[in-house]
């Protein structure tokens, strides 16, 4: 199964205006002048290239497969280049979806080891707004995404599901130890 990174497309979208503002200046004092040129040059090459990470960055995936209990990671440079992480799922234990705070609110989906200390994010989602209210301060629960995919890791691979945990910083990262054929 293979499960998309998820891009949020907010830098394009609020990007693309800056070079219709300078414009729509030019247009207003009727002259168009070097500098607006410059800036409309230079905004739209920004965009372009905003455009192009997150694009690159939708090339990524992660890929689950049952029958070999391996995960696949795909990323991708801003180069292009591809860059695949493989991971078992014997080093793993546990699975949980959390979200970080106070800023920025991503809801990750994470591994977690058998020591419980690290943890691999395997994907990342926006949370979900549960609070009814209008007029009260916003507050954030686990999208429908991460509960299926948490869900899904804790049926196929046999993992513990740990649920929703609230708001959390991550686990210090997971990083295999290389196997060594030599003992000291």
């Amino acid at each position: 199964m293979r499960i998309p990174q998820k891009v949020t497309r907010l830098g394009t979208f609020t990007l693309w205006m800056l070079p219709a503002f300078f414009l729509a200046d030019s247009l207003r004092t009727g002259s168009a002048q070097k500098e607006h040129f410059f800036a409309i040059g230079v905004s739209c090459a920004a965009w372009l290239l905003l455009s192009y990470w997150e694009w690159v960055r939708t090339q990524g995936y992660l890929d689950l497969d049952p029958k070999t209990k391996q995960l696949i990671i795909k990323k991708i440079n801003f180069f292009g280049k591809s860059h695949y992480t493989r991971y078992r799922v014997q080093d793993f234990r546990a699975v949980s979806s959390f979200i970080t705070w106070p800023e920025n609110r991503i809801n990750y989906v994470e591994l977690i080891t058998h020591t419980g200390g690290e943890g691999l994010i395997v994907a990342e989602f926006e949370p979900a707004r549960i609070d009814k209210s209008f007029w009260g301060a916003p507050s954030y629960g686990e999208s429908i995404q991460a509960q299926d995919l948490r869900q899904l890791l804790s049926t196929d691979f046999e993992l513990e599901d740990r649920g929703f945990e609230g708001s959390r910083f991550p686990r210090k990262e997971y990083s295999p130890q290389p196997k060594s054929d030599n003992p000291m």
